[in-house]
């Protein structure tokens, strides 16, 4: 290989057209928006760095217009997302009711054939009836229909008076006033 076609890394390929279609530039816009580095979206156009630079200035309107159109993506999806973990905790309650139903078969079961009546239910049940109690609370909490943990406002640390019937609190301060004079 000769130093003829070693090309410089940092030297950004141009095309040979230098126009960029409406979808192209849409595109190139949404990208800036998302923050994708300048740098990058060269290399990706075709581009240099410059052009692409001078394009990110002069559309920075558009741009924040288009970051704040995904800003209104973003929220469509959290509330998608937040639907999406409601219905995965309603499946794993579903799962827990499942098992449950299958230690008290095999509880029955097991009474039939030793015909002995246990009347206690494995412990593993109640671990799961646990279990299944915290994720409905956490749905409940999800969907706002339980108030939310949060730490316990502390209370107003004010100045506190106290009064005491019979005894005037001028007259004691007043006399905690005083000089004392120790015997010698």
């Amino acid at each position: 290989m000769s130093a003829d076609t070693v090309k410089d890394p940092t030297e950004t390929p141009q095309k040979k057209w230098t126009h960029m279609t409406a979808l192209e530039k849409e595109q190139l816009l949404r990208e800036m928006a998302v923050g994708t580095p300048l740098w990058v979206l060269a290399s990706r156009y075709g581009k240099s760095y410059d052009h692409i630079r001078d394009i990110s200035s002069k559309c920075k309107e558009q741009i924040a217009e288009i970051r704040k159109e995904l800003g209104q993506e973003l929220n469509i999806l959290w509330a998608q997302d937040l639907m999406y973990r409601a219905m995965e905790l309603q499946s794993s309650i579903e799962n827990v009711k499942r098992q449950q139903r299958k230690i008290e078969k095999t509880a029955e079961l097991f009474e039939d054939s030793t015909e002995m009546d246990l009347g206690v239910v494995h412990e593993h049940w109640h671990k799961l009836d646990q279990h299944k109690a915290k994720l409905i609370h956490q749905l409940g909490e999800m969907l706002g229909q339980l108030p939310t943990r949060a730490p316990a406002a502390p209370p107003d640390m004010g100045k506190a008076t106290y009064e005491i019937p019979g005894v005037d609190l001028g007259e004691v301060v007043r006399s905690w006033e005083q000089p004392v004079e120790v015997p010698k």
